[in-house]
């Protein structure tokens, strides 16, 4: 068996097509990438040490992390005949906060003791009104126009306090070992499209991932004297 199959246009009809992109008249390009990153790790230990005090003890660790990325493609052409604009904002949180009094640590005599930890993203005064990632795209030509917006914020974060193993606290106060975490993760995303022709599309997506994890802890075999724990 056999069969024949015919171009539904010559070559001769599409030569002008087969030139490529030429001074942006046939296809017209424009892409943006927004990215911001951070990384904030904080530690604070009071590690294998006796400690003999009156006054009170405090170990504290803070880890604060503010960022907003923004990426804005926009394609606008009367004469192009395809237009495309891409647009991406990727906003990336890592950080971990950790207080602790270590393993094997002899603390006495101490009014109070506070071990505390505390993360916080995106809280500060100024990025209240901030987006983690946004995203913006826009095309226009005479044909075909296509406009793509990804925006994406991401946090993974740790925060821990603990008084480790076979320590000895004597406080004649309270102990206090906790852990606070505050995040604001947000993305949005926006496209637009517009034709003159037959074709116009637009598409967006906008999307928060986060794991954000806290522990407040007390080893084991502790002798611990105090008016009170929590």
């Amino acid at each position: 068996t056999g069969g024949t199959a015919e171009s539904t246009k010559t070559v001769d009809q599409t030569k002008n097509y087969q030139k490529g992109t030429k001074n942006g008249e046939e296809v017209d390009v424009a892409a943006a990438v927004g990215v911001a990153a951070a990384q904030d790790v904080v530690s604070a230990t009071l590690a294998g040490v006796t400690v003999d005090i009156a006054n009170g003890i405090t170990v504290s660790a803070t880890s604060a992390t503010d960022i907003a990325a923004f990426g804005s493609g926009k394609s606008v052409s009367r004469t192009s005949q395809v237009g495309v604009g891409i647009g991406l904002g990727l906003g990336i949180m890592t950080g971990a906060a950790n207080a602790s009094i270590a393993d094997g640590s002899h603390v006495v005599h101490a009014s109070s003791i506070d071990v505390t930890a505390t993360s916080s993203e995106n809280t500060d005064p100024a990025f209240l009104d901030k987006l983690t990632a946004e995203a913006i795209s826009g095309a226009s030509s005479m044909d075909v126009s296509v406009a793509g917006s990804l925006a994406v914020g991401i946090s993974i974060a740790s925060t821990t306090a603990s008084i480790g193993d076979n320590v000895t606290v004597d406080a004649g106060g309270a102990i206090n070992v906790a852990t606070d975490t505050t995040s604001k993760l947000s993305a949005k995303s926006w496209a637009d499209s517009n034709s003159t022709g037959d074709v116009g599309v637009g598409a967006s997506i906008a999307t928060v991932y986060g794991q954000n994890t806290s522990a407040a802890t007390i080893g084991s075999a502790d002798e611990i004297t105090a008016d009170s724990v929590s």
